[in-house]
């Protein structure tokens, strides 16, 4: 594959050795000439000392032939217009690193209105890869239980309007695609069959893909009653702090941040609840 990359730093470099070790054809595009010329002596790589949001830099290297352009410099809306020129000059397969929060609600439109193909935002990844770390510690991620993409979902039957009195079989249309797999009946555990008639103060477990079962979670339980995770302090509030101390709160945590630069905390303070 022919990959041309425009930023680099550290990721930039980090994705070129990764991309080199799988035998691309790699095209590295940076200012910095310095910087350029030492990359050269050191990776087998072709490199360019230019704009790469200037259209005449992209036409020179030819874009058109490439595979796919990899957009990181250090600002957003540069990798936004690099990949949309890139994109426009006839380059197939466009990703642009994008990591501020007024971009990172709106990415959807970004990638519609630009061409982009991927956009990804390494800090709110960053950010999910803790939350999912604190929710699976110490949480069961209200009530759900998931490997391999196949959630289990307990909760009371008492949730779910119209099941007392029902036959498994005839499970209501909120319980379509998922089996109910386990009832909790009087600190007795009965596996049903589909005759099996369900009784008012059960407790139900129900599999089925997670997608499914994450969406019922949602309309049977209260996010709160299965974590004792309630209070987070989080040392810096920079992106990746943001979008950890969002995806916390919305999880009913209370988060406190703590950040030195004055500006930024009123910042936080504004679009955060």
């Amino acid at each position: 594959m022919k990959v041309a990359i425009a930023g680099a730093g550290k990721l930039g470099m980090a994705i070129t050795e990764a991309l080199l070790g799988g035998g691309h054809d790699i095209t590295l595009i940076d200012k910095d000439d310095a910087l350029m010329q030492r990359i050269a002596s050191r990776f087998d790589v072709l490199t360019a000392s230019a704009d790469a949001k200037r259209v005449e830099t992209l036409k020179d290297i030819g874009i058109e032939e490439y595979d796919l352009l990899i957009s990181v410099v250090d600002d957003d809306d540069t990798n936004i217009v690099i990949c949309a020129l890139a994109k426009k000059l006839g380059c197939p397969k466009t990703i642009a690193r994008v990591r501020t929060p007024e971009h990172a609600e709106q990415i959807g439109f970004i990638k519609k209105a630009m061409n982009i193909d991927h956009i990804v935002n390494p800090d709110m990844a960053c950010a999910a890869e803790i939350y999912k770390y604190l929710v699976e510690k110490y949480t069961l991620a209200d009530g759900c239980y998931t490997a391999d993409g196949v959630s289990i979902l307990e909760f009371d039957i008492g949730k779910v309007p119209g099941l007392v009195g029902q036959e498994v079989r005839f499970s209501p249309r909120i319980l379509e695609g998922m089996l109910i797999g386990a009832i909790s009946r009087s600190g007795k555990i009965i596996i049903p069959n589909g005759s099996t008639l369900l009784e008012a103060g059960d407790t139900l477990y129900v599999i089925g893909l997670e997608r499914k079962v994450k969406d019922l979670a949602r309309t049977v339980h209260d996010r709160k009653r299965y974590t004792d995770l309630s209070r987070v302090m989080i040392a810096g509030g920079g992106n990746t702090g943001y979008y950890l101390a969002q995806k916390l709160s919305g999880f009913g945590v209370s988060v406190k941040i703590i950040e030195t630069d004055r500006a930024r905390c009123e910042y936080l303070t504004s679009r955060l609840e």
